[in-house]
């Protein structure tokens, strides 16, 4: 089974390694990482937590949720759900403001500050049996899962939430963007 955080995961580490300027690819790079978590978020991760996470050890199915707030905390993020800011394009979304701090972690708000990741998701919204729905509003992606012939989850970014939601629950005959990610 994958993990759910996939996405979310590799974000996380890619952020983390350009925040710190060095690549996480030793045992002595994760004893270092281990150090600046400790420095820059008073909590702390195991080495091999750390290791797991970046795939330098193999056999692990999930990573608990608690964590990947932590990680998300070392790079600016108030917690892993302010991570659809961060991939999102830092223009073409219609304007969202809140008084609720959390909510101002939305791409629609302050857009300059959006994409930190340069992934440069875009409010292209969806089609579902006509013309598009949520433009500039949305940005859904297909997984490369699928749960029967008809089905399959999908990823999304809103302009008024700071989230990279997941939705298990859509037909296929909806229109939704594909992007290709490179895996490290």
């Amino acid at each position: 089974m994958r993990e759910p955080y996939d996405r979310e995961i590799a974000v996380l580490r890619q952020m983390i390694e350009q925040s710190i300027r060095r690549s996480i690819i030793t045992p002595a790079d994760f004893a270092f990482l281990r150090e600046t978590i400790a420095v820059r978020c008073q909590d702390t991760l195991s080495d091999s937590t750390l290791k797991r996470i970046w795939g330098y050890v193999k056999g692990y199915s999930f990573t608990n949720a608690a964590t990947l707030s932590l990680l998300a905390r070392c790079v600016g993020f108030r917690e892993k759900s302010h991570i659809g800011k961060a991939l999102a394009d830092t223009s073409n979304w219609d304007y969202f403001y809140s008084d609720n701090p959390h909510l101002q972690h939305s791409p629609g708000h302050d857009q300059a500050s959006n994409n930190a990741t340069g992934f440069s998701a875009l409010g292209a919204g969806d089609v579902i049996g006509g013309p598009e729905n949520y433009f500039h509003q949305s940005a859904y992606f297909w997984t490369s899962s699928e749960f029967s012939s008809f089905q399959a989850p999908y990823r999304y970014v809103d302009h008024d939430m700071p989230v990279f939601g997941i939705n298990y629950d859509s037909h296929k005959r909806t229109g939704r963007s594909v992007r290709c990610v490179k895996n490290r």
